[in-house]
Parts: C-alpha cells; structure tokens; sequence
C-alpha cells in the first residue's frame, strides 16, 4: 500500500471567496466534453505531415484587450494542434496555419488529434454510405510520410518512446495494442475493467473500473504495458486523473468537495503520496505538470452564471509549487464569458489556459498563454476562437 503523508504547508483559498456558483449547467456539460481532450496532450510533438496552406486558424478578432487581457500573439515556437474537421497545425506566434492530411476527415467525420513524440495521432469517425457510421479509426501521421493507418481504436495515450497504445472498448475486455513510432504494431493483448491512462518509466497507469459503480473508476494501478501484469498499488480509490507525467501523478479521491476538495500527488518512484489544496473550497476538474516538474496549474469547477453574457469570477485556476506544496490563485486570464476548462503547458513552460462556452449547440474555445515561463506574471489572449475542433493541444 502507497504510504500517504499530509503536506503541512499553508494553502491560499482558492475560490472561496463568497459562495460557491451553484447554476451553470450548460457550462459544467461543455466542460465535461472538453475533459476528454486531456488524455493526449502531455508530450511535445515533433511536426508532422503538413498539407497546403489553409487560411487563418479562426475568426481572428480584433487587437486589443478583452476583459482587460491584452489579445495578441504567443510566445516564439508555440503551436496549438487544432482537431476537427478541418485538422491543422497553428503558429500562435504568428497565425500560419497549416492543414493536416488525415484520411477520412471530413464535415460529418471530424478528427481527434493527440500528438506524439513520432508525430500525431487522429482519430476519425469515417462516414459510410447513406450517412452510415464505421468504426473509429486512427493514423499515425509523420513528417514527410503518407499517413499510416493504425486500425480501428476508440481512444489511446502517447508512450513514453514516442508511440501509441490503442484501445478498443468490449464488453468482455479491451483491446490495446502497442504501437512503435514507425507506426508498426508491437503487441496485442486484451485487458479487463480498466482505462490507460499514461506510458511512465514504472509501467502503464491504469484506472479500474468500480465494479459497483458502472461508469465511474477506482483503483491505480501500475501494469506491465505488454503483458498487463501487475505492478505496484497507487491508489486504492481515485475518482479522477487530474494529470500525470513520468514520475507523478495528481488524483482526486473518493470524498465530497467541499469539505475533500485536496489533491493527491503520488511519486511513482517511492509510493509516497501527499495532500495539497486541503482548504480549496472549489472541484479541480483538470490539471497539468510543468515540463520541469516544478508546477502543477489546476482549474476548478466554473459553476458560475450561464446566461452567455455575464462574465465569470477570476480565479479559478490554481498553481501549485511543487516544492513546497503552497498553492496560489491565477488571475488574468480575461476569459470573460469563457471560463476555465482544462490548462496545459508548452514546451518550454509557458502556460496555457483552455476556456470553452457554448455558442447554440457548438463549443467555442479561447486560449491565453503566459507571457513568461513558469510561474505567469501575465497573459496574453490569442486572437482567435476555435469553433468545433473536437480537441486542441498545445506543442511544439
């Protein structure tokens, strides 16, 4: 059993000033959707195979401020992977935007891109005849290579060695394969009760179903990635994955938030797990290590008004200094009507706030990024809203 040690050191409040907003359904479905996208953005892609220039990302919107967030440009080298049905990769330092050769993409058939050490992974839905719907397929695509299929696949994870494991959902088990960078297949085997959730260095993390509870997991586990022998215990009840990365891993567990609103924070190498935000008054919904292992950005829970003009409170994202365990309240974000879904960082450390709202039946995304690496002192708001993309990843 992982040894569990309570983190002593002063947390700021976060969110709990004034009561909780208790209204927001619509946004709460939006940011349910939008959590999916978690699952593949952590490791840098290299580029992949780019097809003609298309025009710009999005609408682009004025220069200027927007809820006095300066609306600009992001910092040299920062590139978001846009999905949907029109794939591409964006320059965010200067708005080039470049389309993706996917196969099968299409208006009725959009993509999921997660992207790789080796590339990107999409995910396509292919429209048969008469509006028919196949099963979900995914291709590797490369840099200066035709896109490789990889087979029929509901979802997957980047690996550590820059490939893929694919899982295919059955009623009497998954299916995961292990794929290489070179898009070739390693291995096959079935898996019982249980969701991958990261390719670390102590073996594939996975989530166990609860086998009370249909639709809701429990256990961690660390597994052999090919046999799927078990390795070591995590934890033994973990409602949610907020993030991980290839020594770590920050959970949520089974208690109701408020009062249990603490973050678990597991070392893989030892087994000890701490707790940090224990006076956090607010559900993190989504969280994201730093390239450098030093942070760990939250977003909490944005039930606040969702009548499509009222803007949201600020401060509902969080910051946690690994170090010392503390954790501090981000502001000026400036989404306005757009509230905090999920946050990620680039590569060299900026961070990146993702905030979703609905426009009608569709979702709508707008992106501010740190103007510094590491702790943000500002931030600047891109100057376009992603309608549509199904997902969308910061890389390299």
């Amino acid at each position: 059993m992982a040894a569990e040690t309570r983190d002593a050191h002063a947390e700021e409040i976060v969110g709990a000033t004034g009561p909780p907003w208790r209204s927001g359904v619509v946004v709460l479905a939006a940011a349910g959707l939008l959590l999916g996208y978690l699952v593949a953005h952590r490791q840098p892609a290299h580029q992949p195979a780019l097809a003609a220039s298309e025009p710009p990302a999005a609408p682009a919107l004025a220069a200027g401020r927007a809820s006095g967030t300066p609306v600009g440009f992001g910092p040299p080298g920062l590139r978001l992977l846009v999905g949907g049905p029109f794939p591409r990769l964006v320059d965010a330092s200067t708005g080039a935007s470049t389309g993706l050769d996917v196969p099968s993409v299409g208006t009725r058939a959009p993509a999921w891109l997660m992207p790789t050490g080796g590339g990107v992974v999409a995910f396509v839905t292919p429209v048969g005849p008469g509006r028919s719907v196949r099963p979900r397929q995914a291709y590797l695509v490369r840099p200066g290579s035709p896109a490789m299929p990889l087979g029929a696949a509901d979802s997957g994870i980047a690996t550590r060695d820059g490939g893929v494991i694919t899982e295919i959902r059955g009623t009497s088990g998954d299916l995961l394969s292990g794929f290489g960078p070179d898009g070739r297949r390693r291995w096959r085997r079935v898996a019982a009760g249980g969701e991958p959730r990261a390719d670390t260095r102590y073996g594939l993390l996975v989530h166990v179903a609860d086998p009370a509870v249909s639709g809701q997991y429990g256990a961690l586990q660390l597994v052999d990635p090919v046999t799927g022998s078990f390795r070591r215990q995590v934890a033994y009840r973990a409602t949610t994955v907020l993030a991980s990365r290839d020594g770590a891993v920050a959970w949520l567990g089974a208690g109701s938030c408020p009062p249990d609103c603490a973050v678990r924070i597991t070392d893989l190498a030892s087994g000890i797990t701490r707790w940090v935000g224990r006076r956090l008054e607010r559900l993190p919904v989504a969280g994201a290590f730093s390239p450098d292992g030093r942070w760990l950005a939250l977003s909490f829970e944005a039930s606040a008004p969702a009548d499509g003009f009222t803007s949201y409170p600020d401060g509902l994202v969080g910051l946690v200094d690994l170090d010392t365990g503390a954790v501090s309240v981000v502001h000026g974000y400036g989404g306005g009507v757009y509230p905090p879904s999920w946050v990620e960082w680039s590569p060299d450390g900026h961070l990146a706030v993702m905030m979703t709202t609905l426009i009608g039946p569709r979702e709508r995304i707008r992106v501010a990024v740190a103007r510094r690496a590491g702790r943000p002192d500002g931030f600047t708001l891109l100057p376009w809203a992603f309608l549509n993309t199904r997902s969308l990843a910061v890389t390299g």
